[in-house]
């Protein structure tokens, strides 16, 4: 199984992007305000049914602005989700996770913004550049064994052993 690279892309900077455009969308609805009351005033039902219009884009994004907040926490919620879950597969699968490794570059799937797939996202654990798993990560099974992969890939001598062994 050919593992993702990284999680799903987030989600929650896109709903914090839209919320100035938004903001000079509902300006610009404002703006024609006075113009559309007067027509209505002065014209017949159509131009009561073009304000009826406007009056309902402004509640629209005057909601959607109000809900940002909700939004966003949910998005934040959803994407964090995607993550816990690209790192599950990631940990089922430590040979096709430590795809990639070569003695001067890391793993495929570690990234600046994921961090070390084999730590989980803290500092790198690479076996030749770092040489290790520092002492807070040494009792964690899943890092230990991705480690292992990873050397394994690197044919660091007595690695071979252990995985046999394990």
């Amino acid at each position: 199984m050919k593992l993702p690279k990284n999680p799903a892309a987030p989600r929650a900077p896109a709903v914090l992007d839209a919320r100035p455009a938004l903001e000079r969308e509902l300006a610009d609805l404002q703006l024609q305000v006075a113009e559309r009351a007067l027509a209505a005033y002065e014209g017949g039902t159509a131009e009561r049914t073009k304000l009826a219009a406007l009056v309902s884009a402004m509640e629209t994004i005057t909601f959607q602005l109000e809900a940002n907040v909700l939004a966003h926490g949910l998005a934040m919620r959803l994407d964090r989700e995607a993550v816990a879950e690209w790192r599950q597969q990631v940990e089922a699968d430590p040979v096709e996770a430590t795809a990639g490794i070569t003695r001067t570059r890391c793993c495929s799937t570690c990234s600046e913004k994921n961090g070390c797939i084999i730590t989980r996202g803290e500092q790198c654990a690479h076996p030749i550049t770092v040489g290790g798993v520092g002492p807070r990560r040494q009792g964690d099974q899943v890092t230990r064994t991705l480690f292992q992969k990873a050397a394994n890939h690197l044919k660091i001598p007595g690695y071979e052993q252990q995985e046999n062994s394990a």
